[in-house]
């Protein structure tokens, strides 16, 4: 016995349908994603009566399915339970409701991928002209209603009378065009041609839409769950390509639960912290997964896989979905530590998941631990949960000096440049053993390494190392040049604080220096846009004595403005890039040494030796000082 019928309804009959709610969509389809391009030439396409290709769906008790209406229908006009899911074609209907049924516009994608709301004409002379491609004559405008005609005009199409004046017709009048058509040949009384030639419109245009069948493929109810995932996952192959979470969030809808809305009532939550502003749902599962797959016993290795994840069960991520989010928080609270306020600034969002999960780790096997404790009855306790509890107690202890280490080793390592899910599994594997003392040091700590001349080579807040170390910047204390106060305090709350250059662009153009030079982090630190507007185009020695002029800043005081930068302040005074230059990148280097734990690789032996004309060390340790203070 077949599992699936065809039919072939009007298009008319299945967009009155999604209206009504009788035609829905699975929770577990992907978002609407159309745009504006594909949407004109889908209606050139119908207007011509081509195929657009048949539509799957798969028939349901609506009162038993997770369910969500088509983008754009008006939830006050659905009066009906589903009894029709789309499994394939949501795109295309999406499209075609939103254009022919709804009054406010099409919610869609410009050419950038930015969305927009635009509404859809047909061009009437143009449609009906045998020389003109169809889809230019499907018009595409904005909210003002405006369309630029080939000849390089505009047309307002803010009233109905515009359109009736330039033969417009309104795609959104398509299945109510009569009312439309006596009024645009009321407007043209006594011109016979244009009565004439909306006749000929509504004939072989209208007509195609209002008489247009669509082939659907309509899957049994009874059709096994699983294989209507799999069917649907083998459809979408033909499109962009699936994520996880929709593959989840499909095999979790069998189970009735609602994947999509839950994460998005988690990522509210989460989102309250800037930090985790760029957190989507897949590192979410990542993370959940790394946890899952610890625990069960039957998988040796944690791991968090594409496969993997798509194994988990719903039972499975109820289990372990509330300790991931507190994992994500905790991290949330580490990286706030360690001065990285906002989610531009995280240098890997994938090192982010690995916290998360190696915190929501530790905490968990803690809380077992200590109830086991709790619940052992007898006077003389089992000596493995003796030691667990041991071990746990001991991690948590060393989370606080082992932790940054391993982050930031991942960071300056550049470990998660590449090879991101092997990285994600081992190091929470290894780092958890790594604070339990049983195992040496993570692979992460011990395969990282730092090159000086990294710190030229980067240029912008795309490295991981650019980010990190403006991080390190901000947690040895920097203050604002105008002020004094502590930039932590603005940045972490302050969109106009941003990273900008110390000797201005401009001037070092005009002293010849590099841009590779000028450009790179040693050159920049983090400053109010105020402060920058205040260094505009001068030499350092210029804006330093103006500012301290109109603050009443003193040298003194400026010195240690400075020096909470790694700026040694007299070669600003002296406008001497190159001392600048060389003793901040020293000063980094030694930041950076120490936040890692272990020695950066020099160039050379070369590079290590004191310049003749200072000695490079003295002014080092004294911007150092500072940094040893906050720490």
């Amino acid at each position: 016995m077949s599992t699936f019928s065809i039919d072939r309804p009007s298009l008319s009959e299945i967009l009155t349908d999604i209206g009504t709610g009788r035609i829905q969509l699975p929770d577990f389809q992907r978002d609407w994603i159309w745009d504006d391009y594909r949407i004109q030439s889908l209606l050139a396409s119908v207007s011509q009566a081509f195929p657009i290709g048949a539509v799957l769906t798969l028939a349901v008790d609506g009162k038993n399915s997770v369910t969500r209406l088509v983008e754009g229908v008006n939830r006050a006009n659905v009066v009906e339970s589903p009894n029709t899911l789309i499994l394939d074609g949501q795109q295309r209907l999406t499209a075609l409701f939103q254009t022919l049924k709804s009054e406010s516009g099409v919610y869609t994608l410009n050419a950038k991928g930015k969305p927009v709301t635009r509404y859809y004409y047909l061009d009437i002379e143009k449609c009906l002209s045998d020389e003109i491609d169809r889809e230019k004559a499907v018009l595409s405008c904005r909210n003002n209603r405006r369309v630029q005609r080939a000849c390089g005009a505009i047309i307002d199409l803010d009233s109905a009378e515009m359109e009736y004046e330039n033969s417009i017709f309104p795609v959104n009048k398509i299945f109510d065009s009569d009312d439309w058509g006596d009024k645009y040949k009321d407007h043209w009384r006594g011109v016979p041609s244009k009565r004439q030639l909306f006749n000929t419109f509504n004939r072989e245009v209208i007509g195609c839409f209002k008489q247009y069948n669509l082939p659907i493929i309509h899957l049994r109810e009874d059709t096994p769950r699983k294989a209507v995932c799999l069917i649907f996952e083998k459809l979408n192959t033909r499109g962009v390509t699936l994520t996880v979470f929709e593959l989840l969030t499909a095999s979790f809808a069998i189970d009735n639960f609602e994947l999509r809305k839950d994460w998005s009532e988690r990522f509210k939550r989460l989102e309250k912290y800037p930090v985790l502003g760029n957190l989507d749902s897949t590192n979410f599962l990542r993370a959940l997964t790394l946890l899952s797959t610890k625990a069960n016993p039957k998988i040796s290795t944690p791991n968090c896989t594409r496969q993997s994840i798509l194994q988990l069960t719903a039972k499975e991520y109820k289990k372990w979905a509330d300790i991931t989010e507190n994992g994500f928080i905790k991290a949330a609270e580490f990286l706030h530590k360690e001065k990285i306020f906002r989610a531009i600034d995280v240098p890997y969002q994938t090192q982010l998941t690995t916290l998360a999960a190696i915190l929501a780790g530790v905490n968990s096997a803690f809380e077992s631990a200590y109830e086991s404790l709790k619940s052992e009855k007898s006077a003389q306790l089992e000596e493995p949960i003796i030691e667990e509890v041991r071990k746990v107690s001991k991690a948590k202890d060393d989370e606080d000096q082992k932790i940054p280490r391993w982050y930031w080793c991942g960071v300056f390592g550049e470990m998660y440049a590449s090879g991101v899910n092997t990285r994600i599994a081992n190091d929470f594997s290894e780092v958890i053993s790594w604070l339990r003392e049983e195992t040496g040091l993570p692979s992460t700590v011990r395969e990282a390494n730092f090159q000086s001349n990294k710190l030229l080579e980067v240029q912008t807040r795309r490295s991981a190392v650019y980010t990190g170390t403006i991080a390190l910047l901000i947690r040895n204390g920097c203050l604002d040049f105008l002020t004094g106060s502590s930039i932590e305090n603005k940045v972490s709350s302050d969109s106009n604080i941003d990273i900008h250059h110390i000797f201005p662009k401009d001037w070092c153009k005009r002293e010849g220096i590099e841009s590779n030079i000028f450009n790179s982090i040693v050159n920049k630190t983090v400053l109010s846009s105020a402060t920058n507007r205040s260094i505009g185009r001068q030499a350092p020695s210029k804006y330093l004595l103006r500012m301290q002029e109109e603050t009443g800043i003193d040298s003194n005081q400026m010195d240690e403005i400075l020096d909470s930068h790694l700026i040694f302040g007299d070669a600003l005074r002296e406008d001497y890039f190159d001392k600048f230059f060389d003793i901040r990148q020293e000063a980094l280097l030694k930041v950076i040494e120490k936040a890692m734990g272990k020695k950066v690789i020099r160039e050379s032996e070369e590079d290590n030796q004191e310049p003749d004309i200072f000695n490079i060390n003295e002014h080092i340790n004294e911007l150092l000082k500072g940094s040893d203070s906050q720490n």
